[in-house]
């Protein structure tokens, strides 16, 4: 199949206005040589040839643009350049950005317009052309051409550039709703070629959301600029590989009526099969063919189904145009309405299932929006080109599929590791245990080599729990040799940059089979509750109530405690690569050996380890499978054994020493002291120490956690409260490290007071002495109690209440958290009731911006009230929602939001209220 190569003028020569120039479009063999054949898809390429032979001409109808010309000879020469039965039709002209109707047998047709920027005087008249085109093309049209325009100031390599118009053509794509194609291969699309070049993203394709859907799998790939100071364009509108789909459990499955019928007459053992694992493995497949046909017989394509229906409706609505429906015909139309209706919201699910959007719930969005989505995300995650060298080959397979060699062992006992007894945590997987696991299990996570989701197992476990349960225990206790047909795993691979090409360039997300998850799942929720004594606490990822941030605070007070005492030390940050992906097993069973797992427990682990595989999957298509020979995967094992593997190379690199400091932030420091970071001292400013004290009140026990002179110990209050003048001879060294518990025997607490005391801080020291007079110390550790909540435990929540006591509330915020709204809309929400968004009016108050019209109609200050309420635009959608919801309002919206929000709320019921705040929220 030939590629159209589509010549355009000179940038260097400005057409004349009179009389349009006649430029030719030229097929040259040598470059078409280079470009693959139309094999899968179909291609475009726009490309400047200054001097090449002619083979046939075409028509420049406009100085911005040319087309193809409507010579009969040439009838013959695009069937040949169309094969598939695609041409070019209904050639409209129009003065300027001509443009063709693409039509093909297997698609919809689409329109596309080819352009050729102009000089500076005419940009704002090529800029209407392009909107007036929009008008006259229905349905999916692109624009593909050299813009003389950029997009962004990062489309050019200086900073000489026309914000101007920058912002013009910017709206004018806006207004369009185009899409600009990502280009693959290059920045820039134009060089000066000089020596200094200056380079410009001159040439693109700008396309509608129409030719998007249609598109799914378009690619933009820049070409080498032999000929040219342009940079030549290759849009493949096809560019995926056509493979077989796998298997993939559907969500809205379980919701049919005839799913259990389905399930029932698939799940059937298959021959005699002694072994439950491999019986398992069995039962699996043949339950997802047989899904699979279900699925197709009982609920079919969607959109076919909601095609020919509404086609039906639509025939019936002409008959009833002309003469009235007998009962039959009434009754199939509203049939085929309920039908639609069941259809669309089946059709949305499927869309949001593939879109993977977990933020909104179902039907909290169109069909469309879905679909754009998963496209989005589709062409973002294919891997275009891939560079594999000798050398990543041998690496790739080197870090799993070769098993190392461990020339020593470690004395873990130099490394502080102590032995439990964790014997109860190798009995028998029950029912009940496995239900509990599986309850836990996402629901919508991406699909392992199986195809079956968390969904499946939730929905069908009364019947397949047996079978499951079987193979779970024949696993752990009996012959585990063919658990490797249910431990194999898909390696995807997402792009880091958008012009990824080398495996570097590429994340690595593992997606296993189910049923090694759930036994992972198993394993992780049995040891759970030993997690807090088997990991220590300078070990903070992976461990659950634990938080990353606490090696931060460890970190930074450690330094700021080094520089106080002017210690000589270094901080030395090490990063351990790959330490997941090369551990050796051996190491990884000596760890669990010497903490104490027994003999059972590592044999799980080992069948865990030996028996997985993983298989690459490049674009939908999965490789050969590798054997795992040593690593860990990242969904393989429980949490607890990743921490634990990093603990033992950090303790390893530091011959054991466990550093002493520990701690957090006030509350964690006093309550947790097995934090990593406790006795270090806190930075911390006056007010939230005072804030502290006045919020917490002490239970003394043994006096050793609470300060004699600061903490609120007597009676609820602090002596610093009790005896101010007192405290003006108490040094400040003293009473903040002075406890209880050394105060108090041989009144130690007096000898902290400074001479020449004061007759008024005499007093109070009486007054303090008969308050402690009578306490007596016992052996329970000392209790802290927040005074701010029921259970005297610290919350964030009730720390932010009660800081904010006595201030002025802004009216509106505490209705913004309960709507029925996506957590997004509820903060833009807030933003906007705190007048936090950057609008025109707040960015030329900070000297951003020169002007604050509002960019919709230009007439007043861009204020968030403008945008949201008083604009024209603004105001039309409010009447128009308030419309379609049944309401009717009955002023124009104006004021303030927070003033038409309470308009709005009297539009409705009171029954509905939250209801109509949602609609407020998700409407501004």
């Amino acid at each position: 199949m030939a590629t159209p190569l589509l010549k355009k003028p000179s940038p260097t020569k400005t057409p004349s206005p009179r009389r349009p120039p006649l430029r030719s479009c030229r097929i040259a063999a040598q470059t078409l040589s280079r470009i693959p054949t139309a094999k899968r898809g179909e291609y475009l390429v726009l490309k400047r040839l200054a001097h090449a032979s002619a083979i046939t001409e075409a028509t420049v109808d406009s100085k911005f643009g040319a087309i193809f010309g409507g010579k009969p000879e040439d009838d013959e020469a695009l069937r040949e350049l169309f094969p598939d039965g695609r041409t070019l039709q209904e050639r409209r002209r129009r003065r300027r950005a001509p443009r063709q109707q693409v039509v093909t047998h297997t698609s919809e047709p689409w329109w596309l317009a080819t352009v050729y920027g102009p000089e500076e005087a005419e940009k704002s008249l090529f800029l209407e052309e392009l909107e007036a085109i929009c008008d006259l093309c229905d349905g999916a049209w692109a624009v593909i051409g050299d813009f003389n325009l950029i997009l962004d100031e990062a489309d050019k390599n200086n900073a000489r550039i026309n914000r101007r118009t920058i912002r013009a053509f910017r709206d004018t794509v806006a207004t369009l709703q185009l899409l600009d194609i990502h280009l693959h291969g290059r920045r820039y699309t134009w060089s000066s070629e000089r020596e200094q070049p200056i380079l410009v993203r001159l040439d693109r394709v700008l396309a509608s959301m129409e030719w998007e859907e249609q598109f799914p799998a378009c690619h933009l790939q820049a070409l080498a600029s032999d000929v040219s100071d342009h940079c030549p364009l290759h849009l493949q509108t096809n560019f995926l590989l056509s493979t077989t789909p796998r298997f993939h459990f559907e969500l809205h499955w379980p919701k049919s009526p005839d799913y259990q019928e389905a399930l029932q007459q698939g799940w059937v053992q298959q021959g005699d099969i002694q072994d439950p694992i491999a019986r398992l493995d069995v039962m699996l497949r043949h339950l997802a063919a047989e899904l699979r046909s279900w699925a197709a017989r009982k609920i079919g394509c969607i959109r076919e189904q909601l095609i020919m229906a509404r086609a039906i409706i639509l025939k019936l609505d002409r008959l009833g145009d002309i003469r009235t429906l007998s009962d039959s015909e009434r009754a199939l139309r509203a049939d085929l309405k309920r039908k639609c209706l069941g259809l669309s919201s089946l059709d949305r699910t499927i869309a949001r299932q593939r879109a993977r959007v977990r933020y909104l719930a179902d039907g909290d969005a169109n069909t469309r929006y879905f679909h754009l989505l998963a496209a989005g995300r589709r062409r973002k995650n294919a891997i275009t080109r891939l560079k594999v060298t000798a050398t990543s080959h041998r690496a790739t397979t080197g870090v799993f599929g070769t098993p190392g060699h461990v020339e020593g062992t470690v004395d873990f006992a130099a490394l502080g590791i102590e032995q439990q007894d964790l014997d109860l945590l190798e009995q028998a997987v029950s029912e009940e245990e496995a239900w509990n696991a599986v309850k836990t299990l996402p629901p919508d996570r991406a699909h392992g080599p199986d195809g079956y989701t968390g969904a499946y197992y939730k929905h069908s476990w009364s019947v397949i729990k047996h079978d499951v349960l079987a193979a779970i225990n024949a696993t752990l206790f009996g012959d585990c040799r063919a658990f490797g047909r249910l431990n194999g795993a898909l390696i995807v691979l997402l792009p880091k940059t958008a012009d990824a090409c080398e495996p570097a360039h590429y994340r690595p997300i593992t997606m296993i089979h189910s049923v090694a998850k759930l036994i992972s799942k198993i394993l992780a929720l049995r040891l759970a509750p030993r997690m807090q004594s088997l990991i220590s606490h300078e070990q903070n990822t992976f461990i659950r109530g634990r938080s990353t941030h606490d090696n931060f605070k460890y970190i930074q007070r450690a330094a700021v405690l080094l520089r106080k005492t002017r210690t000589p030390k270094i901080l030395l940050k090490l990063d351990i690569a790959k330490a997941f992906d090369t551990v050796q097993w051996p190491f990884l069973l000596d760890v669990l050996q010497a903490m104490g797992f027994g003999v059972r427990w590592r044999r799980w682990i080992t069948t865990l380890l030996s028996t997985a595989s993983s298989s690459i999957l490049l674009n939908g298509q999965a490789g050969r499978k590798i054997r795992h020979r040593r690593g860990v995967r990242q969904d393989g094992l429980p949490p607890w054994a990743r921490a634990e593997i990093d603990r033992i190379c950090r303790r390893f690199l530091w011959s054991g020493k466990d550093g002493n400091a520990r701690g957090k932030w006030l509350w964690l420091q006093r309550n947790d002291a097995e934090r990593a970071w406790a006795a270090l001292p806190l930075k911390q400013s006056t007010e939230a120490a005072d804030f502290f004290r006045a919020s917490t009140r002490t239970i003394v026990g043994n006096g050793q956690e609470t300060l004699f002179w600061l903490d609120s110990w007597i009676g609820g209050v602090s002596i610093t409260a009790m005896a101010p003048t007192l405290m003006k001879f108490i040094p400040k060294r003293v009473a903040n490290r002075l406890t209880v518990a050394e105060a108090l025997p041989g009144r130690h607490w007096v000898q902290a007071i400074s001479s020449g005391i004061t007759v008024p801080a005499a007093a109070e020291y009486l007054l303090v002495w008969h308050a402690i007079r009578d306490v007596e110390l016992n052996d329970d550790p000392d209790l802290l109690v927040w005074r701010w909540s029921p259970d005297g435990s610290f919350s964030v929540r009730s720390a932010y209440q009660a800081l904010h006591i006595g201030s002025h509330p802004i009216p509106g915020c505490v209705r913004v958290w309960e709507v029925w709204a996506p957590l997004r809309v509820k903060l833009f929400l807030w933003l906007t009731l705190r007048r936090r968004h950057w609008t025109a009016d707040r960015r030329r108050r900070h000297g951003l911006e020169a002007h604050d019209a509002c960019f919709l109609c230009d007439q007043q200050a861009e204020t968030i009230d403008h945008i949201i309420i008083q604009c024209p635009f603004a105001r039309q959608l409010w009447v128009e929602a308030a419309s379609a919801l049944g309401g009717q309002v009955q002023q124009q919206p104006d004021g303030t939001m927070v003033e038409w929000w309470g308009t709005w709320r009297v539009l409705w019921p009171t029954a509905y209220a939250k209801g109509a705040d949602t609609m407020f929220a998700l409407i501004a």
